[in-house]
């Protein structure tokens, strides 16, 4: 087998186009932990960009991750569905590691949801 023929040079076109649309879940907890948690979510159908962060805050910090549901062009949804799967998988996220909160930031506003019986302090 050749192996230079995976090095060819290739002419990308592009196929499809979508009006942007994305919403990124930011929260706390282990990363390689939420990256296992996010490879059995997407199981359903669906597809995830998920990085390391540290969040930095009045009186602490704490490692944590974004976790990024995008309007893929190939296999298109209503933006309201990538905001449903975004709280799902940030629930799913915040109950199986443990956490109180987490945030869900889109290119129109973010919501911080926290778990009911539980209150942070300012």
């Amino acid at each position: 087998m050749d192996n230079n023929m995976h090095n060819k040079e290739r002419n990308f076109i592009a196929r499809n186009t979508a009006k942007s649309f994305f919403a990124t879940i930011h929260i706390a907890g282990d990363y390689a932990q939420a990256k296992n948690l996010c490879r059995h979510w997407v199981m359903q159908g669906a597809c995830v960009q998920i990085a390391p962060c540290i969040y930095v805050y009045t009186g602490g910090v704490e490692d944590g991750m974004t976790v990024r549901l995008m309007q893929y062009p190939r296999f298109q949804r209503q933006e309201h569905e990538i905001l449903s799967m975004a709280v799902e998988l940030g629930k799913y996220l915040a109950q199986e590691m443990c956490q109180i909160s987490f945030s869900i930031e889109t290119p129109y506003n973010t919501t911080y949801y926290q778990a009911e019986g539980y209150e942070k302090r300012s």
